[in-house]
């Protein structure tokens, strides 16, 4: 396991809030050693956004996405529907 891997795992299960914490540590848990580099790119730069936009996102109260997050944000949602 590489140190991106492990850091963006950390990242992912320590947000700040626990809906996110379980949101977003689930699927990297679970889906992570299958996204591209590109894709975990852009993992990266999404988890640098703000808490409250992440889980407004994920929860699709907060229309539009930014058409860089689309696919990520409809994996996650897709993930925790199944």
């Amino acid at each position: 396991m590489d140190n991106q891997y492990k850091r963006l795992h950390y990242q992912s299960c320590h947000r700040g809030t626990k809906e996110l914490d379980i949101l977003l540590g689930l699927f990297f848990k679970e889906t992570g050693y299958l996204l591209q580099q590109s894709e975990i790119d852009v993992y990266e730069q999404f988890l640098q956004e703000d808490d409250d936009i992440l889980y407004r996102w994920l929860t699709m109260t907060t229309p539009p996405l930014p058409q860089k997050y689309e696919r990520l944000i409809q994996r996650i949602q897709e993930f925790h529907q199944s």
